[in-house]
């Protein structure tokens, strides 16, 4: 009766989320389509056209085209691949929730998910213009999520309440470690290919962390030890090898377009990175003092310093036309753009007479209303703060949750950064996180606190 009533309660909590989103973006939201977005739209028409050698842009995975294709098939508005986009955020928000849960045993559930709310309704004014773009963020927002969600629950399974003979012992949760993490690769890797690595990374120094734990328990006996083990090192196998399997797949596709004689060349250059990390690479030993970018690239996505980013080829001015950086522009702060979706302007590799009459026409704002700057200035610094107080958290070294939560952020910005990526709305897909663990901290201080006074 107690689970139902958890269920149960969970339920509301997401229908109360996607009711607010839902008002929220339909009244307030500009629907926008950015330079790489006409990309992503080109790519999922070809997709559903079987035209890929002359239309697919090559440089992206298929995933985010894919998702475009299959919403265009129920609905030809931008307006339903956003409300899709919306939805698989919030679902996954949703588990997220559901599982950190159960490392805040000392809140009660209606407290804890009081937070929760007001974690999404900050994100949401603070970012939901990226979840009514065409644009992956909201998709790989919800990937982090789920990845996170996935992770706390092994975790909790296998480190802090059961004992490895025990959860040897037990079916389903062996059958999820076994295919989540699998699952979770491929679906990654339709992404970004350092993004299906990520489930990958993250395992291993789970196993790192894991085997130091029971090292420093004196109750876990070598065979113990080694059977837990076994547990991460196989699903570490498995998932590579659905990485491989993947990436080989996408390969031999890409292989067969190449071959064909209506193969379009122009789809093999990224207008921002070049020849890819060929580019990378090479401008670095041309000029090692570019390495300075890595960390002006990190404090670029959790938006510290003014968004500028070194993409392989060059730094880019924050607000050139063509930027990545400025054609965004701050969640719903969109007064740059139009209120309906027009013709795309010259895009690299786009062909303007393929992609009309596709998805994207009579997309209109239902409201003419755009935040107004004043309202970016409120919530900018509760996010600075909330940044500090995450990262002062993990410093700090008090709860382990704060640790295994920051996994995936941690290798995800790492990876942006040191790559050169810092524009604001690739970091915007680890925001969630990094504000709902400092939400529970500052509350965690301040019940503290209380009853230290009393």
């Amino acid at each position: 009766m107690t689970r139902n009533r958890d269920h149960l309660l969970f339920l509301r909590f997401f229908l109360g989320t996607l009711a607010f989103s839902i008002i929220y973006i339909y009244l307030l939201g500009n629907p926008r389509v950015s330079y790489d977005g006409w990309q992503y739209l080109s790519s999922a028409k070809a997709i559903m056209t079987s035209t890929l050698p002359e239309n697919y842009f090559w440089v992206r995975q298929p995933g985010y085209p894919l998702f475009i294709a299959v919403s265009s098939l129920l609905s030809n508005s931008l307006w339903f691949l956003f409300g899709a986009q919306v939805l698989s955020f919030i679902l996954a928000y949703t588990f997220f929730v559901y599982e950190c849960k159960k490392y805040f045993t000392d809140l009660s559930k209606r407290e804890f998910l009081l937070l929760a709310s007001i974690n999404f309704i900050f994100i949401f004014i603070f970012i939901g213009g990226y979840f009514i773009i065409v644009t992956p963020q909201a998709i790989t927002g919800a990937f982090l999520l789920l990845l996170t969600a996935g992770i706390l629950r092994v975790w909790r399974i296998f480190n802090s309440v059961e004992s490895p003979e025990r959860f040897s012992g037990k079916i389903f949760d062996s059958l999820f470690l076994y295919i989540f993490f699998p699952l979770m690769t491929v679906s990654g890797y339709c992404l970004s290919t350092f993004i299906g690595l990520l489930p990958i990374l993250s395992l291993f120094l789970l196993l790192t962390l894991a085997t130091y734990s029971n090292f420093k328990n004196p109750d876990c006996t070598t065979a113990q030890l080694f059977r837990g083990n076994f547990k991460w090192v196989s699903t570490i196998i498995l998932s590579t090898l659905a990485f491989l399997s993947i990436f080989m797949l996408w390969q031999i596709l890409f292989t067969h377009a190449l071959n064909d004689i209506h193969f379009n060349k122009a789809n093999l250059q990224d207008p921002f990175w070049g020849d890819g990390i060929s580019s990378y690479l090479n401008n670095l030993r041309a000029d090692p003092a570019l390495l300075q970018y890595i960390p002006a690239s990190f404090l670029a996505l959790i938006m510290f310093i003014p968004n500028q980013g070194w993409n392989g080829v060059a730094v880019e001015r924050s607000m050139n036309s063509h930027s990545q950086n400025g054609d965004i522009g701050f969640g719903l702060f969109s007064t740059n753009y139009g209120q309906c979706v027009l013709s795309p302007p010259e895009v690299l590799t786009v062909n303007n007479k393929f992609i009309s009459n596709f998805l994207w026409q009579d997309t209109c704002a239902f409201t003419g209303f755009d935040l107004p700057l004043f309202a970016y200035l409120v919530v900018f610094p509760p996010w600075i703060a909330f940044c500090g107080v995450w990262i002062w958290s993990l410093f700090k070294r008090k709860h382990i949750v704060t640790y295994i939560v920051s996994i995936p952020v941690l290798i995800f910005l790492g990876v942006y950064s040191i790559f050169g990526g810092g524009i604001d709305r690739y970091g915007s897909s680890a925001y969630p996180i990094i504000t709902f663990l400092s939400i529970l901290t500052i509350y965690d201080f301040f019940q503290r606190t209380r009853l230290k006074s009393i």
